[in-house]
């Protein structure tokens, strides 16, 4: 009980206005097979704290794995970088992209999967 009334203190307020223009971009962990179930959990996380969704699928022939996210409930928006450069995942030229992009869609929240 203790947990749980600290957690709701701790927690930041969001007035009803914030909640209806914040936006999510959540990136997208897959094998360009599957998305993974913690891109799922990122997509109800963010669904929850309201505002539009956006997916970012990076990778190499990952046309399946977009159509994958697009199906999503709750998902508005899927961003796709199909480029041999980040079919690896390597963390250095991922961040470098997300952070571009966070100031060119002005997100209010970026969600990192590993």
């Amino acid at each position: 009980m203790f947990l749980a009334r600290a957690a709701a203190r701790a927690r930041p307020a969001f007035s009803s206005t914030a909640r209806r223009q914040a936006s999510s971009l959540v990136l997208a962990d897959h094998n360009n097979v599957d998305l993974a179930a913690s891109t799922l959990s990122a997509v109800t996380a963010a669904k929850a704290v309201g505002g539009d969704v956006t997916v970012l699928i990076a990778g190499a022939g990952c046309d399946d794995m977009a159509q994958a996210a697009a199906a999503i409930d709750g998902v508005t928006t899927v961003l796709v970088a199909d480029d041999a450069a980040y079919s690896n995942g390597i963390a250095e030229k991922m961040i470098y992209f997300m952070f571009i992009l966070f100031f060119c869609l002005y997100v209010s929240k970026i969600t990192f999967l590993n």
